[in-house]
């Protein structure tokens, strides 16, 4: 039998109750093994990049696999990967401005611009003023219309010249299919479900989701704080996704209704990386590490829970 590579994952999928295959995923290379053999019979390149996560359709006939920020699709018969999917992309533009919440930004401006004895003597600062603007940039309107115009005109150059245009695409952490194969469930700046027919027919962008529930930020106060999404695991009885984030969240979207809300805030800054239900689905296990700034890659340990006590407290049973 070969060795799999040591970063590799593996996953198995059976029809019946022998399993029939082993499906791994590591270095640059797709593997389907056969238990009966212990030999490959199907090695897929191609797939250097790709995350440690995957899954195999209910079908047999495709994976679908995580690039950092694209959805890759495997087709298992022609034996190749056939598409990479971006998910939400766009442009978006970022103005520092707007996430100036404490003025501080527009503090120094106008110090920069005031600083200047020739621009103070030109709108009419003196000293006193000059003072009192640096303390409350609203000590401005004791100003006259036109040297208030100006100074605005030049804060707003400032603000245009810092504007920044970029890319948008989210990261694509986990994937799973539902129990029939007609819907993808991913992990990326949140929950997303998608038609699985209609990601088969996309090409370089994935179409809408039918669902998406997006994941709490771990700081709201960090403008540069993510919204991110590394986990997904699916409760068929109760038709509900649950995700794991890095605020430390799970959380929980019916795919039948689209209700979707807060399982369980673990009482701790921590990150939850990874979560899994039993097979009874008595206990919701969760792989967890401290949040930054401490060392997180120190701080890991596994949590177990009362599941059907979390949906009764949610009020889902």
């Amino acid at each position: 039998m070969t060795r799999a590579n040591p970063d590799s994952i593996v996953c198995r999928r059976s029809s019946r109750q022998d399993e029939q295959w082993v499906y791994s995923l590591g270095g640059e290379e797709f593997i389907v093994t056969s238990m009966v053999t212990k030999q490959p019979v199907v090695t897929i390149k191609g797939v250097a990049g790709a995350r440690r996560a995957a899954a195999v359709h209910p079908s047999g006939k495709f994976v679908a696999v995580c690039f950092q920020y694209q959805l890759g699709i495997i087709d298992l018969e022609e034996k190749q990967l056939i598409k990479k999917l971006w998910i939400n992309r766009g442009m978006e533009t970022f103005d520092p401005f707007a996430k100036d919440s404490k003025g501080i930004l527009i503090r120094t401006c106008l110090k920069t611009f005031l600083d200047n004895p020739k621009i103070r003597q030109k709108l009419g600062v003196d000293a006193e003023l000059h003072a009192a603007i640096l303390q409350d940039p609203n000590a401005v309107e004791k100003l006259n219309v036109d040297a208030q115009q100006k100074i605005k005109s030049m804060v707003e150059k400032v603000r245009s010249s810092s504007l920044k245009s970029f890319e948008r695409k989210e990261h694509i952490f986990d994937v799973r299919f539902s129990p029939n194969g007609e819907q993808l469930f991913v992990a990326s700046n949140g929950m997303r479900v998608f038609d699985w027919n209609k990601l088969l027919s996309a090409n370089e962008d994935a179409p809408a989701p039918e669902l998406s529930v997006d994941a709490p930020k771990d700081d709201e106060n960090d403008p540069n704080s993510r919204p991110l999404a590394y986990c997904v695991r699916f409760d068929p009885e109760r038709n509900l996704l649950l995700s794991s984030c890095l605020a430390g969240v799970i959380q929980f979207l019916n795919i039948k209704n689209g209700q979707s809300g807060t399982l369980l805030k673990i009482p701790e800054p921590v990150t939850a990386w990874r979560l899994e239900l039993t097979g009874d689905r008595k206990a919701l296990c969760c792989y967890c590490a401290d949040q930054p700034p401490k060392n997180y890659y120190k701080g890991h340990r596994l949590q177990i829970w009362n599941y059907p006590a979390l949906c009764k407290a949610a009020g889902l049973d």
